[in-house]
């Protein structure tokens, strides 16, 4: 099969796009699609890297940074002739979506939060052999990534920021998670480690559609969040059950404030 070129822009990125100097990312963050399609591996490692920059940038407030940064990385898969899935090259499978906290540690938010704060980082395995190349699985994980960590950076400052409106912040920040969860849901979740994110994207939106007044969309977003934590397999580590029990706890209380707006 011939590589492709992938489509993931939503409407709302053009937004993100008119704020952010394309430029001055490129030459910072050394995202030249030309450089970069002959050395897939140091293309995989880089994005994974800034991807966790763009975290840390985010766990710190610094919300301009991690959109230029993200928007870069987007603009990298963006242009990047992706392979069709291989025997021979990285399952998508492996890849670990964790979230991480303000000291670069891999956590979970406090019990009293009314969405998920923590930005995610993808890990893969710590040897990249020569055949990993970027494949359609691995560029559309990394995409609904780089979406959800934009979404969360609108959601933060619509509580935050209060030089901005905070609707539209919710309504940038819901695009975001929409279309985050459309691109991850075009793969295989049962075989991957996708469990939290799509915990977190779920339990985000609902909550923009409760602020939003969008209370039939809140409540189809959390049946969405309490179906995923009736199946996911649980494994026995404290991270683990410590994150199920957060969104546990997050949709029994999401479930009661949004039951309170309907009445």
């Amino acid at each position: 099969s011939k590589p492709t070129r992938l489509k993931f822009f939503p409407p709302s990125f053009h937004s993100t796009q008119r704020n952010t100097n394309a430029t001055t990312t490129n030459k910072q963050h050394n995202t030249n699609p030309k450089h970069n399609h002959q050395h897939d591996t140091m293309q995989l490692s880089f994005i994974l890297s800034s991807l966790f920059e763009s975290s840390n940038y985010i766990s710190h407030g610094k919300f301009g940074e991690a959109s230029q940064r993200l928007v870069g990385i987007l603009r990298v898969l963006q242009t990047t002739r992706v392979q069709p899935d291989h025997h021979s090259s990285l399952p998508v499978n492996t890849l670990r979506f964790l979230p991480i906290s303000r000291e670069s540690r891999i956590g979970c938010p406090d019990w009293n939060e009314e969405f998920f704060r923590f930005p995610f980082a993808v890990l893969a395995p710590e040897t990249l052999g020569s055949s990993n190349m970027i494949t359609e699985p691995i560029a559309a994980a990394l995409a609904g990534v780089c979406f959800f960590l934009l979404g969360l950076c609108h959601h933060i400052n619509s509580s935050e920021n209060k030089r901005q409106c905070p609707e539209t912040s919710l309504r940038s920040a819901l695009s975001f998670y929409e279309h985050a969860w459309r691109t991850i849901s075009q793969l295989d979740t049962d075989q991957g480690g996708f469990d939290f994110l799509q915990m977190a994207i779920c339990t985000n939106t609902s909550n923009c559609c409760y602020r939003l007044g969008q209370i039939e969309a809140s409540n189809e977003w959390q049946a969405e969040l309490d179906e995923i934590l009736f199946n996911v397999p649980l494994k026995d580590d404290d991270l683990t059950l410590e994150l199920h029990d957060f969104f546990m706890m997050t949709s029994a209380c999401s479930t009661g404030f949004v039951a309170a707006g309907a009445a």
